[in-house]
């Protein structure tokens, strides 16, 4: 079996994204809904319907409670999931100092629960 690379541990938990892909021009290539199967400091896995190629850059709008988090991300992997979901880690690139806060609240919140 391959070694955990993961920084920061996850968090089983269920909010709805909205996920965007844009193309080179600006124009939203891609606009999907999903909701997060678990989620951590460094990214999330998504279940959703559509396939996001791996190496993929995404904008990522995650509902944490009463906040949104807005961050940019890359599709680190792809699996087929259960009843034609597919499963999508997605690796965080740009998360702001206060959005940064808020999941660390959420998390923290959540592992206490």
């Amino acid at each position: 079996m391959g070694e955990d690379k993961r920084c920061y541990d996850r968090v089983h938990s269920l909010n709805l994204v909205s996920l965007s892909k844009y193309s080179e021009d600006g124009y939203v290539a891609l606009a999907e809904l999903g909701r997060t199967l678990d989620l951590s400091e460094g990214g999330i896995r998504l279940e959703a319907f559509e396939v996001i190629p791996v190496g993929t850059s995404t904008r990522l709008r995650i509902a944490l409670r009463d906040d949104i988090v807005d961050v940019g991300g890359r599709v680190a992997y792809v699996e087929e999931g259960d009843d034609n979901h597919i499963i999508t880690g997605i690796e965080f690139l740009d998360l702001s100092d206060q959005h940064r806060q808020v999941l660390r609240r959420f998390l923290s919140e959540k592992a206490e629960s």
